[in-house]
């Protein structure tokens, strides 16, 4: 609570790069596959956890080398539309073209600089982190609960049943 030790601007800023880090959380669970784990030990949940953020961290130094060869904030770039690109090379390889010039970093830069977001002025900055309220499989619960239990009884007692 120190105002001197944490100046009320160091704070906002602060907090204004939470929702970065929102994203890219997001971006590591869901781009990567890494919402589940499909195993059975501690030790190997360790090991899947590393490789995946170590890819994270791959992915991400590529998309700062690319966006300096854009000349984009790195935000700038496409976190899925890299991954596609990079996930492309690996799989269909590189033009022998590339190979012959001795170019690999250089064009990989090149394709990863084109996965820019575009352009979107009306953007709102900021939404409200609420969610909209979903029809519920069961009406709510007004009073007590033991009172609920009362009109449930009486509702299901033989004399109150149709037959």
């Amino acid at each position: 609570m120190d105002s001197e030790k944490y100046p009320i601007e160091e704070l906002v800023e602060l907090y204004g790069l939470r929702w970065q880090c929102e994203v890219d959380y997001r971006h590591i669970k869901t781009t990567l596959k890494m919402e589940d784990f499909d195993v059975k030990t501690p030790e190997m949940f360790r090991k899947e956890l590393a490789v995946g953020l170590l890819t994270y961290n791959l992915i991400c130094a590529l998309i700062v080398k690319g966006a300096i060869v854009a000349g984009v904030p790195p935000q700038q770039l496409s976190f899925s539309s890299c991954t596609i690109r990079l996930l492309d090379v690996l799989h269909s390889g590189v033009p022998f073209w590339v190979y012959e010039s001795n170019k690999l970093q250089e064009w990989l830069l090149n394709r990863i600089a084109k996965c820019q977001l575009p352009d979107q002025p009306n953007k709102v900055p900021h939404e409200p982190r609420k969610v909209r309220s979903r029809p519920q499989p069961f009406p709510t619960l007004k009073g007590s609960r033991e009172d609920a239990r009362k009109q449930v009884r009486e509702l299901m007692a033989p004399e109150n049943l149709i037959s």
